[in-house]
């Protein structure tokens, strides 16, 4: 019996095909436990010591995380995924060269990561 799955990359999840809070909080729980991350922050703590290291890990955090809860409510409340998001606020072009930064912003930041473990 086989199932297919619909990504949805295309337009906006239907209601009914959408995800539980507590669901997708699982998955994105495992987002902070790469042990890059962890050896990035040893590097901060180094650098400025143990009180400043941890308010400057803190501060971004918090920054970090009040940016992805509004993204994250504007996702849940339109059922779009971050591609489609872009090209409704900044037209065809514009989504794609937003995306197009994204995706390479990532990459770059794990490789600076990974480099700075190593």
């Amino acid at each position: 019996m086989t199932k297919t799955f619909q990504e949805y990359e295309h337009q906006a999840v239907p209601i009914a095909a959408r995800k539980s809070l507590f669901s997708i909080a699982v998955i994105w729980s495992g987002f902070p436990m790469v042990m890059v991350g962890a050896f990035v922050g040893a590097q901060i703590i180094n650098g400025l010591g143990f009180r400043r290291g941890m308010l400057a890990i803190l501060i971004g955090n918090l920054l970090l995380a009040g940016y992805v809860a509004v993204l994250s409510a504007f996702a849940a409340k339109e059922g779009k995924s971050f591609g489609l998001s872009c090209r409704q606020l900044f037209g065809e072009w514009g989504g794609k060269l937003i995306t197009f930064f994204l995706s390479g912003l990532v990459v770059g930041w794990f490789a600076v990561q990974t480099g700075l473990a190593g």
